[in-house]
């Protein structure tokens, strides 16, 4: 069980009213995507948030951790976002740096897209954990078939989730391998050992994936 599933079961209320509980959550994932308000992405925000500190009793220095890459990247596309590369030098800008006869600047324009993305985006990420973390894999599994979601769907999202399992496990087995034959002690030997174990990863996953597919047909998956 990954950590994220761990803190799910062990949520307060995480077999109680779940069927309304994710409509609720995936309808404000909707309005954030669908409804440009910045006070609406930030009620969702603040109220996610407060549930998850709520139901997962989790401190809030945790919660950033479990949620960092994400953050981080919505951090740095807002960033993106907001500047601007051209050959025009801009008129008015809050900050401009000139590369190479070309302007790097971010007007008054970008600066507001890019804070209305940094907005809407951190509401759906947020939105996003409230899901993973409060409602066990079970239960999002149950709400599919009971909003009537194609079978073929719940079962390809069944599969993608079993391979989370078999990729943490061999990536696990193939970091403790290379650190006993003691693969990270140079920055040269760390280049070499992750291009080395990227194709290896990728490699005995599809082997597992293969080995799983057999196994399913032995047990009839594929049988009407």
């Amino acid at each position: 069980m990954i950590y994220i599933d761990a803190i799910a079961y062990q949520s307060r209320f995480s077999a109680s009213h779940t069927k309304i509980r994710l409509s609720l959550m995936l309808l404000g994932i909707v309005g954030s995507v669908l409804v440009d308000s910045a006070i609406l992405y930030l009620v969702l925000f603040l109220f996610s948030l407060v549930s998850i500190k709520y139901l997962t009793r989790q401190s809030i220095g945790v919660l950033v951790k479990i949620m960092m890459v994400p953050l981080v990247f919505v951090l740095l596309s807002s960033v993106l976002v907001a500047l601007t590369l051209s050959g025009e030098r801009p008129v008015e800008a809050y900050f401009h740096l000139n590369i190479l006869n070309m302007h790097l600047f971010v007007s008054e324009a970008s600066f507001h897209q890019g804070l209305s993305v940094l907005n809407r985006s951190l509401s759906t990420v947020v939105q996003a954990f409230s899901i993973s973390l409060t409602i066990p894999v079970q239960q999002v599994i149950a709400w599919m078939s009971w909003v009537r979601i194609p079978k073929a769907f719940v079962q390809l999202f069944t599969l993608t989730y079993r391979m989370i399992f078999v990729v943490a496990e061999e990536a696990q087995a193939l970091l403790q391998a290379q650190t006993l034959r003691f693969g990270f002690t140079k920055p040269t030997a760390i280049f070499h050992t992750m291009t080395a174990l990227g194709k290896t990863l990728f490699m005995r996953t599809f082997s597992r994936l293969d080995d799983m597919e057999i196994a399913m047909d032995l047990r009839f998956f594929n049988a009407s």
